[in-house]
């Protein structure tokens, strides 16, 4: 059963993204959304989106598990993914428009799936990121690491 949770997790939020994003894509086909100029705010809505599905996902994930749950498990992966939308927005409205300079031929829409797909990992490695951004605020861990790196650049015979 665990193998099935673990499949399932990434899988379904995978086809509630799909969903997410074709209705985004209808927005635009409708007008609401403009085809042809880069909106940073639908980028940003489109991450909060991805960090919607990525909430939702462990939130089912923590409470359909195959263990019995406490309330404070489930309040704390609520909570958890209020903290995922915010990221996914704020993540994507920044970097979802920096993108399109990698992409030179990505049209708007593109750039949305982009922040929706930033909006979904972003709060599944900011934990990673914030762990390194921790171990490197050490001065004696930079220390380290320049040591590392300058004596790795001896010249072999």
């Amino acid at each position: 059963m665990n193998r099935v949770v673990r499949w399932l997790e990434p899988c379904s939020a995978l086809g509630i993204g799909f969903v997410l994003n074709l209705a985004v894509s209808v927005a635009a086909w409708a007008g609401v959304i403009s085809p042809r100029t880069v909106d940073p705010e639908w980028i940003a809505v489109a991450g909060a989106a991805g960090g919607l599905v990525s909430a939702m996902v462990h939130i089912g994930v923590v409470s359909l598990g195959p263990e019995p749950v406490e309330r404070r498990d489930v309040v704390r992966a609520a909570i958890e993914g209020l903290f995922a939308v915010l990221v996914g927005g704020i993540v994507a409205a920044y970097l979802g428009p920096q993108a399109g300079r990698f992409f030179q031929d990505a049209t708007p829409s593109d750039l949305r799936a982009v922040g929706f797909g930033i909006g979904m990992g972003a709060w599944r490695f900011a934990p990673g990121v914030f762990g390194a951004l921790k171990l490197l605020s050490n001065p004696a861990t930079l220390r380290d690491l320049a040591l590392r790196w300058l004596t790795s650049m001896r010249p072999t015979p």
